[in-house]
């Protein structure tokens, strides 16, 4: 009867000491999943941020400041022009994020084309390349967080 008792015993210690290594090995690989399905995230808010600015841009949706002045795109003169993103924004309203992003879009703006490009960090990890929105890839992202000021006083909004 003893000799149930301590066999029963060892089977658990062994289920245990198994379960214990199985964890450790697959640890790694679920947190490893978990992260790039993080980075997966921001890179999907950050085209659908330049998608949104650039359909609003194109309807005329937008107006900005330029030498004080809140003009529509169509009169802008060529140059850098800047939408901000943060909870508070109309475009994160729009694409109803539950994240907290911050960060901007900039768009160069001149007579003939535009490209829109974004910056835009969740806390953890931050995209900040000078390359078009759509072009943007998961090598682009950046663990950890950073401070995406906007460069310049031509800030444009919703209309």
């Amino acid at each position: 009867m003893n000799n149930k008792g301590f066999a029963k015993s060892l089977e658990i210690l062994i289920f245990i000491v198994i379960f214990v290594l199985v964890f450790f090995m697959v640890k790694p690989y679920v947190i490893s999943s978990a992260n790039k399905s993080h980075k997966n995230n921001l890179l999907r808010s950050a085209r659908n941020y330049g998608t949104s600015a650039q359909n609003l841009w194109n309807s005329g949706g937008i107006a900005c400041y330029y030498n004080g002045q809140l003009l529509e795109t169509d009169s802008l003169p060529a140059g850098e022009y800047y939408i901000k993103v943060d909870n508070n924004s109309d475009l994160v309203t729009k694409i109803k994020n539950s994240v907290k992003y911050s960060g901007y879009i900039r768009i160069k703006h001149n007579t003939n084309s535009n490209a829109f490009s974004v910056s835009l960090t969740d806390g953890e990890y931050t995209i900040n390349k000078d390359k078009i929105f759509s072009d943007l890839e998961f090598a682009d992202i950046m663990d950890g967080s950073a401070e995406l000021t906007i460069p310049s006083n031509n800030i444009c909004k919703e209309t």
